[in-house]
């Protein structure tokens, strides 16, 4: 297999839930507009492979390393339950429940106080559960979570193989995987230093051996296998524009695929997406002032828009809802952003200059800092997911950077002095996701929960956020997009859902 065709596959599984959404939502025409949107996302991917310059063999034993830490992770993750599952995972299930259990479409019925019974559609980025509720609606509902984590590994895998520079060793490239997986900020140091001053010690259960990055309150950068083990849905979209990101600072793919595809990272993540999108025109811009771009780069990206439209409008009805605004003015704001930077990437910046002093004049590099500097200014979501979320895919090319700058200056034998303070610095970053492996480990795993998406949300550790960040009242949506005769999800019977 050429890495061509493994790139191909890796944008189909990207792209091609996205006309899932076509048969879910069950309007007028929809089932004829899901074939069509199936055809032109295939078609779209095959317009692109004429941007595509990477013809090498696939490196069977770099790859079969990804596969095998992938597959490691996801599992520790809490995927497919042969381990413990966090909080997050309760909404997760019931969502794969729904969509396995229920005909398509389907609305939730909702005693909202002060107005009465609501009818709710879903309406949240599904990416992540199309192939496999596919699979599960055939097969039954475990096997929608075996594909689920089949489906993961695989992605997961490729973005780890396409992180590796061409014909690198197979040490590097091993090292280079392992140090974008441990990657974090230095929770544990603000975390260490509160707990031995008996300063702001948290009362509601999340010890530092639970969770570390929480220490800043008002935001986080949450490190890899944070992200990997609580929220896949997210990671994956944002990785996976890093990785080709990387493909196309290296000449092997054309600006116009990350443009095609950022906007199917939207029904993954549209956080991610937002993160993601400032890189994409930046390098839309560069190949335009390159004159890189040509007549199968334009044809590619009007295709991509037919079905991408749907998405987009479909992910912001109700969005309005969401909490949402600057946080220049919260009480705190100055006294935390400064040493939240100092603590979660300024010392990974450094480190890269010093090791590579050329990297400073590199403007996807400074891209890089200004995002993650302006990031925590903003607040969307109860919980400031905009923060958590957005911040993926500019901390995974920081990441990518630091591990290709770390490997390479270590294997010249040169700037020692740096790559021992590099090392120190990753090994102190590395205590973040040290500690959610830990939790992984010593907690008994749950069983996957048969609850709905309403019965899940009461019991929650999120009950107190509105369900609007997943659901929209019908009446609000527009005419021709809502569903033609929805089956109402029956109430259940009182059980008690899993929860940590």
């Amino acid at each position: 297999m050429t890495e061509a065709r493994l790139l191909s596959l890796f944008l189909f599984l990207l792209c091609a839930p996205a006309a899932g959404l076509f048969f879910l939502l069950g309007f007028a025409g929809s089932w004829a507009c899901g074939a069509a949107a199936a055809a032109i996302i295939v078609l779209m991917i095959w317009v692109c492979q004429s941007s595509v310059r990477a013809a090498d063999k696939v490196r069977s034993d770099i790859l079969l390393f990804s596969l095998a830490v992938s597959l490691a992770l996801c599992l520790l993750g809490g995927e497919g339950r042969l381990f413990f599952a966090n909080n997050d995972w309760l909404i997760r299930d019931a969502i794969i429940h729904d969509l396995v259990s229920q005909p398509w479409p389907f609305v939730y019925h909702i005693d909202t106080a002060g107005v009465g019974d609501r009818t709710f559609v879903m309406r949240a980025p599904l990416a992540m559960y199309m192939l496999p509720a596919a699979i599960g609606k055939i097969c039954g509902l475990y096997a929608a979570h075996l594909a689920l984590l089949g489906q993961n590994t695989i992605l997961f895998a490729v973005i780890f193989y396409f992180l590796v520079p061409a014909h690198r060793p197979f040490r590097h490239a091993a090292a280079i995987i392992a140090i974008f997986v441990v990657f974090s900020g230095l929770d544990a140091v603000p975390v260490l230093a509160r707990h031995a001053l008996s300063i702001d010690v948290p009362s509601d259960g999340v010890t530092p051996a639970d969770h570390l990055e929480a220490w800043a309150g008002l935001f986080q950068y949450s490190s890899h296998i944070t992200q990997l083990f609580w929220v896949p849905q997210h990671a994956i979209p944002g990785w996976a524009f890093a990785g080709l990101y990387l493909l196309w600072q290296r000449g092997r793919v054309g600006a116009s695929l990350l443009v095609c595809v950022l906007p199917y990272l939207g029904y993954w993540s549209p956080f991610a997406a937002m993160g993601a999108a400032p890189f994409a025109l930046y390098a839309a811009a560069s190949d335009l002032i390159g004159r890189k771009i040509g007549r199968f780069d334009v044809i590619a990206v009007l295709l991509a828009a037919l079905p991408a439209s749907l998405v987009g409008i479909y992910l912001v009805q109700g969005s309005g809802t969401v909490e949402h605004g600057f946080l220049l003015d919260a009480p705190g704001f100055w006294s935390i952003y400064f040493p939240f930077i100092c603590i979660e990437f300024i010392p990974y910046v450094a480190l890269i200059v010093a090791m590579r002093p050329a990297a400073i004049k590199d403007p996807g590099f400074l891209l890089v800092i200004i995002s993650l500097l302006l990031i925590p200014f903003y607040k969307l979501g109860a919980s400031n997911d905009f923060a958590m979320r957005v911040s993926i895919p500019a901390l995974a090319l920081l990441a990518a950077n630091f591990s290709l700058t770390l490997v390479d200056t270590t294997a010249a034998g040169d700037r020692h002095v740096w790559t021992r303070f590099a090392t120190l610095i990753l090994i102190i970053g590395g205590i973040t996701g040290a500690m959610e492996v830990r939790r992984a480990l010593t907690r008994s795993p749950l069983p996957i929960s048969e609850c709905d998406f309403v019965q899940a949300w009461g019991q929650s550790p999120f009950s107190w956020i509105p369900m609007t960040s997943y659901l929209v009242n019908l009446d609000t949506m527009p005419g021709w997009l809502r569903p033609r005769s929805p089956v109402d999800v029956p109430p259940s019977a009182i059980r008690r859902c899993f929860a940590p």
